[in-house]
């Protein structure tokens, strides 16, 4: 088992997360929402928009913080929200967007010393396995200020075919718009992903369906882009035919456009391979529903 912890190098002032063997336990909820509460940060600019990010690294006095590409695609005046409130001008030349995927990486500059992500092994995570995801909420009309949010749930897929825009870990927990950008933790406390979609209901809460880049994506991306953090992605077999996740989460895709035929055959080839899928055969029922059947 990997384990991911901080280190500072003395001689060139450089804090990355590097890998070390050693047995991890699994965290409690409290003891994670902890961890996320010192590494998110709220992502702010002047229009507004909100969203979120993880500081990944610190170089001197400058912070490298990993988002969603979409929260910051249009050029502005952001700002970062640390975790004890501070404000930091973005420095919107030092956005890097990942090639192919929503991700991207911008820093800020601070004398403070905040804490940084511990990156996990997304490949490790797999259906049924906890999953946490911390981000800042937009302001609605009932809470008129960006607050930050811990979400428990579960991973639902973990596909080797990913969706457009990199998106192919699937996980269970209630988000809000806003929290794009923001961490997807595993028991131990690691970033597996970066969170960025759902499915919206009636009153704008997104359930269900969450998607988040792995965290893998990024590091493989990182080394070709030069944004270095010290880490590199496990040599991961690559699949050779479809997983039940790779069906599972074309068929949540096909169910959002409302392809529901073809989200029901989805579900049914994700079914074949694994038939213990229980929320594929509860999906797929609940799309018969929609359809009447």
């Amino acid at each position: 088992m990997k384990f991911y912890y901080q280190l500072t190098p003395a001689l060139i002032g450089v804090t990355i997360a590097l890998v070390q063997t050693k047995v991890a336990m699994a965290l409690s909820p409290t003891e994670v929402n902890n961890i996320a509460k010192q590494i998110t940060v709220l992502i702010q600019s002047k229009k507004p928009r909100y969203g979120s990010g993880v500081i990944i690294k610190k170089e001197g006095n400058t912070y490298t913080v990993l988002t969603a590409a979409h929260v910051v695609e249009v050029q502005d005046n952001y700002e970062i929200i640390t975790p004890d409130g501070q404000r930091y001008a973005l420095n919107y030349s030092s956005v890097k967007p990942m090639p192919g995927v929503d991700l991207a990486v911008a820093q800020f500059t601070s004398s403070q010393n905040y804490n940084l992500a511990k990156i996990g092994n997304s490949d490790s995570s797999t259906e049924g396995t906890a999953a946490y995801v911390a981000g800042f909420p937009a302001p609605t009309f009932a809470i008129n200020q960006s607050v930050y949010t811990f979400s428990n749930g579960t991973i639902t897929a973990n596909a080797s075919k990913p969706l457009r825009d990199g998106y192919a870990l699937v996980y269970s927990n209630n988000t809000s718009e806003g929290m794009s950008g923001g961490a997807v933790l595993n028991e131990k406390g690691e970033l597996i992903a970066v969170h960025g979609r759902a499915d919206l209901d009636t009153k704008e809460i997104k359930t269900g369906f969450n998607l988040g880049i792995p965290i893998n994506t990024f590091l493989r991306l990182s080394a070709k882009t030069g944004v270095d953090v010290g880490v590199s992605a496990p040599n991961t077999p690559v699949a050779t035919a479809p997983k039940a996740d790779d069906f599972f989460i074309q068929a949540g895709e096909k169910y959002q456009k409302r392809d529901y035929k073809g989200a029901i055959a989805d579900y049914t080839s994700a079914l074949k391979i694994n038939p213990n899928f229980a929320l594929a055969y509860n999906n797929r029922g609940l799309t018969h529903s929609v359809l009447g059947d």
